[in-house]
């Protein structure tokens, strides 16, 4: 197992960061100012960011904006993460009705 590294963390929060702008990007929102709106970073800190300076974030408090985007917007999950609504069963011959509602 990899040990958990200062690194690895800010690559982490990274990845979370870049699929935070894909989810603002697709819905036509303005990522900073949802940041600002929900408490996750400062106007101050966006300023600083701008000019190179990346902000210093909570990992914990990226994935709950991370969620919230998905969820407030109601951005939907990926099509492989869907179970589906009927089940995969076998069809037999003569088993028209089986009893099964769907």
């Amino acid at each position: 197992m990899a040990a958990v590294t200062p690194g690895r963390i800010q690559y982490l929060k990274g990845e979370l960061l870049d699929e935070c702008y894909r989810i603002a990007d697709d819905l036509g929102l303005d990522l900073e100012g949802e940041a600002i709106r929900h408490g996750l970073l400062t106007p101050r800190q966006v300023r600083n960011a701008f000019d190179g300076m990346p902000p210093r974030l909570s990992l914990t408090r990226l994935v709950d904006f991370l969620f919230t985007l998905r969820s407030r917007y109601n951005f939907p999950l990926p099509e492989e993460e869907f179970i589906s609504d009927e089940p995969c069963l076998p069809f037999h011959e003569g088993d028209d009705d089986d009893g099964i509602p769907w």
